[in-house]
């Protein structure tokens, strides 16, 4: 079997990923900016892009204050359309990429949603060990406690839709590690049912690493780990210093380890509902989409102020012969032109200006795109608000954003409940007692819900305690209950002060 085989049959992404990896590297673009999106061809490029020069240089001769010369050049010759030279600036295309603003929409979409579900702080009830608390203040490797690094999960799954968290732990480290793993890295998946009926991750392969010369990729299945490391074909003498490797093809190597676990310790983690294995749902691909229409307007505009807010100067060939060729268009030019007997011009010279008239009308269809991404995000601007026909209408946008936000605190609970089951598994933890709780509601009258909710609770265990003849109850759960109650507190205090 060639490499080339085993490159398709094993390092191949599925058909799934190359339908939906155009998507991920929009939403990603889309949220990074800066150069990352502007390099990425998303601006129309005409044919008169690539023909105009940018930034065109007019230089002047003087004597005696008598000008007596112009110049004209280019600080770069014109390049190819699509080529490295041309995005960087070698004609009028890579001249709009380089001054076209983004304005990035996504991140402050992204940045709201994260703000307000980490507003309120996570409750959190785990074993007072020194291992636990060093795993909490930093639980990635990175120096990310869990909060932080909870809070990277939800922006990467709101970007993409869904992202994935591995517990993984190396042979000489004390402690596992949370990893996160965005859907581009997952090139293959497989799910089954198991015996009792639910849907279990059964096998992946990650791509790890990208390196100049090698990839490497990660195989997990219910019985091994699988390592496998492809050179590139630049580095014909590079291979992997690690014992026990095994040469499979020319090129590619595999390292196999048994799976103790029984099972693969990656948990994925979706914005919303998923759409289906492996792929999440998220507004982040509507909205990155009108961004992009946006940052295409924005071009329009930028062409349509240089080709028409300065005239074209139209001249005929007799006044441009006696001016040598030399016939600025700049205040204070002068332009010789031949005396007439009859009293008629027998020259020809014009400004030629096209109408501004699209610029209005492109910014007008900018601002109905901006609506239509606060809309689509759920989050109510200033204009919709004094649009709104009444305070219940204002009301019922909040709850809907609130679903949303309930959804995903949902999501990440569930996941992290997970993730420390599989950390116990690792540590070898028995009767390991945690307990992991997201708020629920992010306005005021969802906190006053809560406390009432919570105030219940305690009023029912008072009166159990009675009626059981003042049983103690187990002090971990007063201790939750108790501990929760001062958040909500705390939060709603927060809340009222601003």
């Amino acid at each position: 079997m060639s490499a080339d085989s085993y490159q398709e049959k094993y390092l191949t992404p599925n058909s799934v990923y190359q339908t939906f990896y155009p998507e991920w590297s929009q939403n990603q673009k889309s949220y990074h900016g800066g150069i990352t999106y502007r390099h990425s061809g998303y601006l129309r490029a005409y044919s008169v892009d690539a023909q105009t020069p940018s930034e065109t240089i007019t230089t002047y001769d003087y004597v005696d204050g008598q000008q007596i010369g112009v110049h004209k050049g280019t600080k770069i010759s014109a390049g190819t359309v699509g080529t490295r030279t041309h995005m960087e600036g070698g004609s009028f295309y890579g001249e709009k990429i380089a001054n076209v603003p983004v304005y990035n929409y996504v991140k402050l979409i992204v940045s709201e949603y994260n703000s307000i579900l980490f507003r309120n702080p996570v409750t959190r009830i785990l074993p007072e060990t020194d291992n636990i608390t060093e795993f909490a203040n930093n639980c990635d490797g990175h120096g990310n406690s869990l909060d932080e690094f909870m809070s990277q999960v939800d922006i990467s799954t709101t970007v993409n839709g869904v992202s994935y968290v591995m517990v993984t732990q190396s042979d000489t480290a004390r402690l596992p590690r949370f990893r996160l793993y965005t859907p581009d890295q997952i090139y293959n998946w497989e799910y089954q049912y198991d015996d009792q009926g639910d849907l279990k991750l059964c096998e992946v392969l990650i791509h790890k690493v990208v390196h100049e010369d090698y990839d490497q990729y990660l195989k997990i299945t219910l019985d091994e780990y699988v390592t496998i490391w492809s050179r590139s074909e630049d580095s014909e003498s590079w291979r992997p210093d690690i014992e026990g490797v095994t040469e499979v093809e020319d090129g590619i190597w595999e390292y196999r380890e048994p799976n103790v676990l029984g099972y693969i310790p990656m948990v994925p983690i979706y914005q919303n509902q998923p759409i289906k294995n492996g792929v999440g749902n998220t507004p982040i691909s509507d909205i990155s989409q009108i961004q992009r229409s946006i940052y295409g307007d924005c071009a329009e505009i930028y062409s349509a102020i240089t080709y028409s807010a300065h005239p074209s100067l139209v001249v005929d060939t007799t006044t441009h012969q006696l001016n040598a060729g030399e016939i600025g268009a700049e205040p204070g030019s002068i332009v010789m032109v031949d005396n007439t007997l009859t009293g008629e011009s027998n020259h020809v010279y014009e400004f030629i200006q096209p109408t501004l008239d699209a610029i209005t009308e492109i910014r007008d269809l900018i601002d109905n795109k901006i609506d239509k991404i606060t809309q689509t995000a759920m989050i109510r601007s200033d204009d919709l608000i004094r649009t709104a026909n009444s305070g219940v209408q204002v009301e019922m946008l909040d709850d809907k954003l609130n679903a949303l936000i309930k959804k995903k605190a949902t999501n990440l609970e569930n996941a992290e409940q997970r993730l420390w089951e599989i950390f116990a598994e690792f540590t070898g933890t028995e009767n390991f007692e945690y307990m992991v709780s997201y708020p629920r509601n992010y306005n005021k009258k969802g906190l006053h819900e809560e406390i009432t909710e919570i105030n219940g609770l305690l009023d029912v265990v008072a009166k159990y305690q009675v009626m059981a003849g003042n049983v103690a109850i187990d002090s971990e759960v007063m201790e939750g209950l108790t501990t929760k109650l001062t958040n909500v507190i705390e939060q709603s205090y927060t809340q009222n002060a601003r």
